[in-house]
């Protein structure tokens, strides 16, 4: 091993004074959090952000509506495949909302799209 810590392998940069830092394995406990934190929540936020995160991702339905439906819940709601959803949406059939390069299905859209195939 030289003395400024290359070739280490499983171990982090250290002095060559310095006793070696392993990384955690599976199986090992983790570290006991730093005195003065909470141990939790998001890395570097502070603890008035993490206290009540539960409230935060609670669905509010009076104010946002239902949320989006992801491509396997839109499977699962029409009893199809996932691949059937994505050729529906590219034939226009069953239209999407873009996220960036994710689709979504807004529960009003696969309702009127099953209203409409009853009909034929």
């Amino acid at each position: 091993m030289s003395e400024n810590g290359i070739g280490q392998g499983a171990f982090a940069w250290r002095s060559s004074d310095e006793a070696p830092l392993e990384r955690p394995t599976a199986g090992q406990p983790r570290p006991e959090a730093p005195p003065g934190s909470d141990g939790g929540g998001a890395r570097g936020a502070p603890p008035s952000l993490n206290e009540g995160a539960t409230e935060a991702r609670t669905f509010k339905g009076d104010r946002l509506g239902p949320p989006l439906m992801r491509a396997d819940e839109v499977a699962a709601h029409l009893r199809c495949s996932v691949e059937m959803v994505y050729k529906l949406r590219r034939m226009g059939r069953l239209r999407a909302v873009r996220l960036g390069a994710l689709y979504r299905w807004k529960p009003e859209v696969v309702r009127a799209f099953l209203e409409a195939a009853e009909g034929r």
